[in-house]
């Protein structure tokens, strides 16, 4: 059962990674997540893209409705995906 569990996260981790690649490759896709989200993106806004990726991961957390591997962790994966953006960016800001 612990094999399962580590290869589960391990898939999750390259979901969200991969995810996260698409995203920056083409950052006009971050406007189909939420609202604004690629503006905030393209003015370095790093908080705010974090800030809006907790608030949809949060959002999914309370409206837990659907199973893994029929499309309903997609949301999830978005939210995880634009947090490690902001963290990313913020991150290369600072060592800037």
């Amino acid at each position: 059962m612990k094999n399962i569990r580590a290869r589960a996260i391990k898939t999750a981790r390259e979901m969200i990674k991969a995810r996260a690649y698409r995203l920056l490759a083409k950052p006009a896709e971050l406007e189909n997540i939420w609202p604004s989200l690629w503006q905030a993106f393209e003015d370095y806004n790093n908080q705010k893209v974090i800030a809006v990726g907790k608030m949809l991961l949060d959002e999914e957390r309370d409206n837990a409705r659907r199973h893994f591997g029929f499309g309903g962790e997609i949301h999830a994966v978005n939210a995880r995906a634009v947090i490690l953006i902001g963290r990313a960016r913020r991150l290369a800001a600072r060592r800037a």
